[in-house]
């Protein structure tokens, strides 16, 4: 297991990303002309992230369905948290994640439902790309919009494996964390939700320890469910059920 950082890491919050259509903003439009396609791939997953954070936070149910309303993503019908405490949460962690992509640092992405440090569900996203110095020759490159169908067909087993995994138990102690994972091994806790409605906030009890993030747990073995391919990234969906659940079904990528 990777060592922690002890210095927490610094979260800008001065952009708000308040619509699914808008691109994560850390993603400049310099950028964008200087690298063109990678870019507007890691804009796509960046938005994936987003839409697949707030999918998860309805279909586990970790917030009542009345906070979400349907939008239009990926053309595909996806939900979104209209509370303005939670989509705080959420744009500045996605922002961070969109940092982290355009540096190609990010190794893993985890959000996980628990109750206390006891986790019941993870979904882990798995960044792999080519390593540094290797170039992409041009035919391998994916085009935008066959990007934007992995990322809708990786959505639509997401909203599958809902009927798979066993109902969450509603509880006071039910929360949600973000965990970033970078590839020198550093850890960064970015954003958790103690389901509080209407007064969410960071656990600040936690912040002095950051192998807390890590969550110890037993777990079943994590389930592949999709894989996205943009030429350079790789993008691995894998989901992972408490052993302390019955694990009556079983799910992954076909």
């Amino acid at each position: 297991m990777a060592e922690a950082r002890d210095e927490e890491r610094e979260v800008e919050t001065t952009v708000e990303i308040d619509e699914l259509e808008h691109s994560p903003s850390s993603v400049r439009e310099d950028e964008k002309e200087q690298h063109g396609g990678e870019l507007e791939a890691i804009v796509a997953i960046a938005e994936l992230l987003e839409v697949a954070l707030h999918t998860i936070l309805c279909i586990r149910q970790v917030y009542p369905i009345e906070i979400f309303e349907r939008r239009v993503k990926f053309g595909i019908p996806v939900f979104k948290c209209i509370a303005p405490s939670i989509n705080e949460y959420i744009s500045e962690t996605i922002k961070a994640i969109s940092e982290e992509l355009v540096e190609d640092r990010i190794a893993r992405v985890t959000i996980s439902i628990h109750q206390s440090d006891t986790p019941l569900e993870k979904f882990i996203f798995s960044f792999y790309s080519a390593t540094d110095g290797d170039s992409v020759p041009e035919a391998d490159n994916v085009p935008l919009e066959a990007i934007r169908r992995q990322a809708r067909g990786m959505l639509i087993k997401l909203n599958a494996i809902d009927a798979q995994l066993l109902p969450l138990e509603a509880s006071d102690d039910l929360s949600f964390s973000v965990i970033m994972q970078l590839r020198q091994g550093s850890t960064f806790r970015i954003s958790e939700d103690e389901l509080r409605f209407g007064e969410a906030g960071k656990d600040e009890s936690r912040k002095d320890n950051p192998e807390s993030t890590l969550f110890q747990g037993s777990l079943q073995d994590p389930s592949l469910v999709h894989i996205i391919r943009t030429g350079r990234l790789s993008v691995y969906l894998h989901v992972q059920e408490s052993e302390a659940k019955e694990h009556t079904e079983t799910f992954g990528a076909e």
